[in-house]
């Protein structure tokens, strides 16, 4: 099957797109098909599973913004060390046992202060950006494994790294 260049990919995206957030509805972490009724889809899987996709959109839309922002097309959130300055925040915050409600907040500061840190050095954008990134995961990491110890926190300190919709709904 041959898609024509000027008719793009939209059309097998949106196809691709439909099928993932159908079988997200349909089926359960086991991959198995759901048995009982419509419940525990409207309760639950399908605000779950619109979150998800909705925030995967934001972040694309956040990549393309920053691409766009910088003019240069390996600018993205992640390389640029925005990504790691947020969540280094929140792995501090989280460490010393503050309160979970503020994590957006915390991580808000966090990819500001980075974002300051990356325009400071603006001749070398990708560079300083890639640094940062590196020293804020280094030290992230070390907060991480200071959590160990108590596992109730370091368990809330990845749920937030990784992302979960548990309890979201």
């Amino acid at each position: 099957m041959k898609i024509k260049a000027e008719m793009g990919s939209t059309p097998l995206l949106i196809a691709a797109l439909t099928a993932t957030f159908t079988l997200s509805l349909v089926t359960g972490i086991s991959g198995s098909f759901l048995d009982s009724g419509t419940e525990a889809i409207v309760q639950f899987r399908l605000p779950r599973s619109t979150l998800a996709m909705l925030s995967g959109g934001f972040l694309g839309v956040a990549g393309a913004l920053t691409q766009n922002l910088f003019r240069n097309p390996l600018a993205s959130p992640s390389i640029l060390g925005i990504e790691a300055g947020g969540s280094l925040a929140v792995t501090a915050l989280l460490v010393a046992g503050l309160s979970l409600n503020l994590a957006p907040i915390a991580a808000l500061a966090g990819c500001l202060v980075a974002l300051m840190l990356v325009l400071t050095f603006r001749s070398n954008l990708i560079l300083s950006g890639l640094a940062i990134s590196t020293a804020a995961g280094s030290v992230g990491s070390l907060l991480l494994s200071i959590a160990l110890n108590d596992p109730g926190r370091a368990v809330s300190v990845l749920q937030w790294l990784l992302g979960s919709l548990s309890g979201r709904g």
